[in-house]
This record gives C-alpha cells, structure tokens and sequence, in this order.
C-alpha cells in the first residue's frame, strides 16, 4: 500500500507542476506589433503611413507601438492626438514604446496619455508585456530604476515575458550580437562610428534578471521598434535562450512588414512577421 501511495502522490506532483501551474481557463491570444510609423521629408511633412489606418485592430487582443509614430508627435496638442486616434494609444489593450521621436514635448506627452511612470507591465493570459521607456536619457539603465522593477515582477500564471524597448540597446556589448547595430538599428548618433547606440548598461544590469527569468522556466523575448530604414526584421535567439526581435516600416515600402503574435492551445507564443499589404487587401 505505501508503494501505491507514493506512486500516485508522485504522479500528483508531476501533474500539478506542469500545465496546472497556469490558468486552467486558458485562451489563446492574438497579438500586433508596428514601429517606425513615421514619414518624413524634411520639408514640414509629418504622417503616418495610411496602411495603418486600413488594419482591423479589434482582431487583436493587445496592440503595440514600438515607437516613432510620426516625425514629431508630441510636438503639439493635434499631432499628439492624431497619433493616438491612429493607433488608439488610450485604449487599455495598447501599448505605446515613446521613441526619440515622439518626446518633443515631453509634458504634453504625459497629459495626453496619463502614463507617469516609464516602466509598465501589461498582462493577457499567459503572456506579460514589460515596457522600459528610456524618456530622453541617453542610457535608462545606468540606475537601478528598471533593474528593481524587473526583480520585483509578479510573473504568477505567466509562461511568456516579453521586453519592450524603443532603441535595440541588447546589442550593445552582447557578445554573441557584436556589430549587429551597424547592420540593423536605425540610430546613427555615436562620433566613432556611422550607426550605433549609446553606450548603455542593458547587458550589465538587465540581461542578468532576464536569465534567471529564463532558468525558471519563463520563455523571454527582447523586442525593439528602431528598425525599418536599414533592416525591417530582425530575429536572433542567444545560447541562453533569450529571442532578440525587431520590426519597423519605412517610406511606404511594399516590403514593409509587422508582427504578428499568437499564443496556442499548448501554451507556446509563436510569432510571424507579416506583410504590412496582406493586413490590408
């Protein structure tokens, strides 16, 4: 009798530590990511490509801007509002990453939106959304603001953990990422080099709390929006399992294209970068 026993609480406790430690009401969840939305001339123009405003955004269940959702969105009350009637930015579902080019006015930004703080978490189902918002530093992470809110997450019934940024900041010192910033990022704002980033602590202060995320089992994936003039699409997946992404749009290209994010029935996140045109025919 004690051999049935211990064979069954065994089997009990194997049961209980896998799907069980999740929701078991569990839906499945479509997700959308765009970034780099803007046009520019240099001329005075400022607009969104008008692909945008043709998406059904309700077949999604959260909706997010990687950021630079116009050339200078912030910089007053009717751009501020454009922005947020295109992409619907005060909806609860929306996440909005502030790029370098949405900050112009950095007060307006913050009434418009109510968001004060420029770390933020959006959960749905088994999936969370973390924001770090970099908010006109030149490197978020060189305090430990972000770090203690990252160690202090509560991941309950999450199996999926995904990290916004604006600005591709892994792959500054990432070992296994070296020089993908001349190749991918946008950002060309370094002396000693044509396209770069700003030295920052990404890797120092933040990459450690998302292994360990990812040693207990939590799927991580970093996603950036300061692509789409020199590469549209990016994915790398690290020796330690952590997926690099990022996506961005630029000059109404046909070969424009967005993420597209699905969790399935047996709990995985897959995601595909999908033609911005197939979303709208």
């Amino acid at each position: 009798m004690k051999w049935i026993f211990l064979v069954i609480s065994i089997a009990f406790i194997e049961g209980c530590s896998s799907s069980d430690h999740y929701d078991s009401q569990f839906e499945t969840s479509k997700f959308i990511y765009v970034s780099h939305t803007r046009l520019c001339t240099g001329v005075g123009e400022d607009r969104v490509d008008e692909r945008f405003s043709q998406i059904n955004w309700g077949d999604y269940d959260i909706r997010i801007h990687g950021g630079d959702v116009l050339c200078q969105t912030s910089k007053e009350d009717e751009r501020l509002k454009r922005a947020c009637d295109t992409f619907g930015f005060l909806d609860s579902n929306s996440i909005w990453v502030k790029g370098n080019h949405d900050d112009d006015s950095l007060e307006l930004l913050m009434a418009s939106i109510e968001e004060r703080e420029p770390f933020r978490i959006v959960k749905k189902g088994i999936t969370a959304f973390v924001t770090l918002d970099y908010f006109m530093t030149d490197d978020p992470f060189d305090s430990d603001y972000f770090a203690d809110k990252l160690r202090d997450l509560d991941l309950k019934n999450t199996k999926h953990l995904v990290v916004l940024t604006h600005y591709l900041y892994w792959t500054y010192k990432h070992p296994e990422m070296k020089g993908l910033d001349e190749s991918v990022s946008n950002v060309e704002i370094c002396e000693h080099a044509d396209w770069c980033l700003f030295p920052n602590d990404f890797m120092e202060k933040i990459y450690p709390i998302l292994s360990d995320y990812r040693e207990k089992g939590l799927d991580v994936i970093c996603l950036a929006g300061d692509a789409g003039a020199r590469r549209k699409t990016f994915e790398f997946k690290d020796k330690n399992g952590i997926n690099f992404l990022a996506n961005g749009v630029n000059n109404e290209s046909s070969a424009d294209s967005v993420l597209v994010f699905q969790t399935t029935a047996d709990m995985r996140l897959d995601w595909k970068f999908t033609a911005l045109n197939e979303l709208i025919d």
